[in-house]
């Protein structure tokens, strides 16, 4: 999602957890960027926001995700087509 404000970042978040039962882990905070990390089918996935760039949702290894960690996030993508 590109550019938007941040209050559509927490309006996500809260849906993830109302919606699927996610609970966020790990919260961090860089110069108004946001890494919320969670777990999803056994994986560690991240939510993200850069006021730049907007709302990510991803493996939180990125680039260097495994086979299961793909594998899990494209289980997540499915959840989130059907909710």
């Amino acid at each position: 999602m590109g550019a938007c404000e941040i209050v559509l970042f927490y309006k996500i978040a809260d849906w993830l957890r109302q919606k699927i039962g996610i609970t966020f882990s790990n919260k961090t905070e860089y110069a108004g960027s946001l890494n919320w990390q969670f777990q999803f089918a056994g994986a560690l996935m991240l939510l993200r926001y850069i006021p730049t760039a907007g709302i990510s949702l991803c493996p939180a290894a990125l680039i260097q995700a495994t086979d299961e960690e793909r594998g899990a996030f494209e289980k997540l993508l499915e959840t989130l087509k059907f909710d």
